[in-house]
C-alpha cells in the first residue's frame, strides 16, 4: 500500500491544479489512480482519502465551464463524506463539504435573481415562482446535505466556528428558495442564530489562545 501511497503524494506534489496542459491533467491522473490502488487495499486508509478529495475540489474550483464544475464538486464532496465516514472527528471533511454545497449553489442562486430581476444581494425568495422552483430542484437537496455535514462537523467540534459561518450562509441559500415568507423568515433567523453563535465561538477560541501560556 505505502508505494502507491507516496507514489501518488509525488505525483501530485508536481501537479499544479492551476494548470489545464495535457501534462499537467496526466501527473493529476497518475495520482488519482496511485491513489484508488491504495483505497482498493485499504477502502479507509486517511491519506488516501484526504488526498483524493483536495485534488477533486481543486480540480473543480480550476474548472470554468459550470457544468463540468458542478459535477466535479459533486465527486469532491463524495470523496470528503467517505473521508468523515471514516474519520468522523476529522472536522475538516464536513466543513469541506458545506463550502462546497455553497459553492455549487451560490452560482445558481445569483443566475436565479438576475433572471427574476432581482439584486444579487437580496435576502428575499426568488420572486418569480418557476424560476425559485427550478432551481430549488438543483439545489435544495445539495443545501441540506451541506447543512447535515457541517452539523456533524459541530459534533466533532461543538466550537467550530467556521462550520457555524457556512451553516449561516446555507440558511440563507435555503431562505432564497422558500415559498412562504413565514418558511424565508424563519430560515433567515436560523441563519442569525449561527451568526451570531460563529461570532461567539471565534472570540471564545481567541480569548482561550490569549489566556494559554506560550509553548
Amino acid at each position: 500500500m505505502n508505494p502507491h501511497l507516496y507514489l501518488g503524494i509525488a505525483y501530485s506534489a508536481r501537479w499544479n491544479p492551476a494548470s489545464q496542459a495535457p501534462e499537467n491533467l496526466e501527473l493529476a491522473r497518475k495520482a488519482e489512480s496511485e491513489f484508488l490502488k491504495v483505497l482498493e487495499l485499504e477502502p479507509e486508509q486517511i491519506g488516501a482519502l484526504q488526498s483524493i478529495a483536495n485534488m477533486a475540489y481543486q480540480r473543480a474550483m480550476g474548472m470554468t465551464n459550470p457544468a463540468d464544475r458542478w459535477e466535479q464538486l459533486t465527486r469532491a464532496a463524495g470523496w470528503y463524506q467517505q473521508l468523515g465516514e471514516a474519520s468522523p472527528k476529522r472536522r475538516l471533511a464536513f466543513y469541506m463539504s458545506g463550502l462546497i454545497a455553497w459553492n455549487k449553489c451560490q452560482p445558481e442562486m445569483d443566475a436565479a435573481r438576475r433572471e427574476a430581476g432581482m439584486t444579487p444581494d437580496s435576502t428575499a425568495p426568488i420572486s418569480d415562482p418557476e424560476i425559485r422552483r427550478r432551481t430549488r430542484e438543483k439545489c435544495g437537496g445539495v443545501i441540506d446535505d451541506g447543512v447535515a455535514e457541517l452539523k456533524k462537523g459541530l459534533e466533532a467540534d461543538p466550537d467550530y466556528s467556521e462550520a457555524m459561518n457556512y451553516l449561516s450562509i446555507l440558511c440563507r441559500q435555503r431562505a432564497s428558495l422558500e415559498d412562504s415568507p413565514e418558511a424565508a423568515q424563519r430560515d433567515l433567523r436560523e441563519a442569525e442564530d449561527w451568526a451570531q453563535k460563529s461570532a461567539t465561538a471565534a472570540r471564545r477560541r481567541m480569548t482561550k489562545h490569549q489566556d494559554s501560556p506560550d509553548e
